[in-house]
């Protein structure tokens, strides 16, 4: 259900919105510690229905991806640039994508997948955590930047722009005043 029953839904996942985050976790004493250990390794992804999973041997990554309706296109990202994909055919429900990095190179490399949607549906797409290989320099992304901060700004003015339902004002204070705060980070120059 929308955050915001006054508006209609807009038609692509937010950042701020309804998707979910899962954590692949091995067994543990118990679900906390298991989980908490997914998360520092970064076995996460975050969907809103698609499985992704992005391994990495040596310099070879592999990208599979899976959900019960078709998937439109599986790629793998380096640095925010599509360095392999591969794309579905209208029935397919697995895809698979490999891609090499080069030695020495500094980079974030991550996989996403978006399957088809139903009318009125928000995109159907799920996002891998990236996987980050040092080298010898720094890996600045300063457009990819830009454009996430401008994108979160435009929904944080879209979530101000509706009474959006929070149990308390203190909760809808923090909620705003968090947003700021990453919005602050973002449009920090530098790195």
């Amino acid at each position: 259900m929308p955050l915001n029953r006054s508006k209609v839904w807009p038609r692509w996942i937010p950042l701020l919105g309804p998707e979910r985050t899962l954590v692949k976790a091995q067994p543990a004493p118990d679900p906390y510690t298991a989980w908490a250990a997914g998360v520092k390794s970064g076995n996460a992804i975050v969907t809103n229905g698609p499985l992704v999973e992005l391994s990495a041997d040596g310099n070879s990554l592999t990208a599979t991806a899976s959900f019960y309706r078709p998937l439109l296109q599986l790629e793998i990202v380096r640095n925010g640039s599509v360095i392999a994909s591969a794309a579905g055919d209208g029935r397919r429900t697995r895809l698979s994508v490999s891609a090499t990095w080069s030695a020495g190179e500094s980079c974030w490399m991550a996989a996403r997948v978006t399957a088809r949607k139903l009318d009125n549906e928000p995109d159907i797409q799920a996002h891998t955590n990236p996987i980050y290989r040092s080298g010898r320099e720094p890996v600045p992304v300063p457009e990819a930047r830009r454009r996430l901060a401008a994108r979160w700004k435009a929904e944080l003015d879209w979530y101000r722009s509706g009474p959006l339902e929070f149990s308390s004002e203190a909760l809808r204070r923090d909620f705003f005043e968090n947003g700021e705060k990453a919005l602050s980070v973002l449009s920090a120059t530098g790195r």
